[in-house]
This record gives structure tokens, sequence and C-alpha cells, in this order.
């Protein structure tokens, strides 16, 4: 792993000294553009909502739960076996429907990020790639992908990605 790292920084830095080529290279922080886009903020906006509805019913859930632990810790020197059985039985049912809530509200906020990322993502290729190709760069990376000692201003193509990108996939 650790050679694969060094050989691509070896590559980068002499595409970017011009010793390999005298090319033009480029470079786009992807994470400011999924987060800055138009397009994209009606997609971030659904996913907050959907993540603060589920994580307030997880409250609600939380809550009760610890109502009902508080119940049953004052209930168990007072009250029959049998009502202190129903309620830890009560008690193990709901710790299992919020651990089961916690794991589904894990998986679909996976399952939602990750459609997300790859619907702009794909668009954000389209954009930088056509970019690339219709101003001469030979390549252009995803910035903080590589470890890297410096890249020039005009080298940073973010600015340009996220504009073209608003122009090309206007928000609906």
């Amino acid at each position: 792993m650790k050679m694969r790292v060094l050989f691509a920084v070896l590559i980068v830095a002499l595409v970017c000294t011009g010793t390999a080529s005298a090319g033009k290279v480029g470079f786009v922080d992807v994470e400011r553009v999924v987060s800055q886009v138009d397009d994209a903020q009606s997609d971030i906006k659904k996913l907050e909502a959907w993540e603060k509805s589920a994580l307030e019913q997880l409250g609600v859930l939380n809550a009760r739960y610890a109502e009902l632990k508080e119940r049953a810790a004052k209930q168990a020197a007072v009250a029959t076996a049998e009502s202190v059985a129903n309620l830890q039985a009560e008690e193990t049912l709901l710790r299992r429907e919020i651990e089961d809530r916690r794991l589904n509200y894990d998986r679909q906020m996976q399952t939602q990020t990750e459609q997300y990322l790859k619907k702009i993502g794909a668009k954000v290729g389209v954009v930088a790639s056509d970019y690339g190709k219709a101003n001469g760069f030979d390549a252009i990376f995803i910035l903080k992908g590589q470890p890297m000692i410096f890249v020039a201003d005009q080298a940073d193509l973010t600015d340009i990605t996220i504009r073209l990108y608003n122009e090309r996939f206007p928000a609906n």
C-alpha cells in the first residue's frame, strides 16, 4: 500500500513539475462541489429532514425506555414477581425495538447518502471531464484523494466545476 501511494505521489510530482509532460493538470475538491452545487441543496435538505424525523422517533422510544426502566426499578421491591417479570419483558422488547430502529436508521442513512453521492458525483465527473477535454488538460485529479505538497491556485478547478455544474444541471 505504501508503495502504491509513493508511486502515485511520484507520478503526480512528475506531471506537476512538467518533467513527464508539458500538459495541464487540474484538481477538483469533490467534497466541496458535492456540498455546494445548487442541484444538491434540495437533496441535502430532504436528507436532513429525514434524519431529523428518524432521530426524533428514536428519542421518543429512548424516553419511553427510560421511563419504563425507572418504573421497573421503583416497583421491583413492592410488586409481585409476575409484575416485575412483565415489566422486564416489556423493557427487553422496547430495547430490542430501539436497537432495530437504530440499525435500520444507520442502513437507510448510508443508502440514502450513497445514492445522493452517486447521483451528484456522476454529474461532477461529467462536468470536470468535459471541462478538461475542452481546455486541454491531460488529467484532473480529486483534490484530497492523493497526498500533495502543493497545488497552484490555477490548478484548482473546484469553483469552475461548481459554476459549470450549476449551469448544466440547474436546481429543480
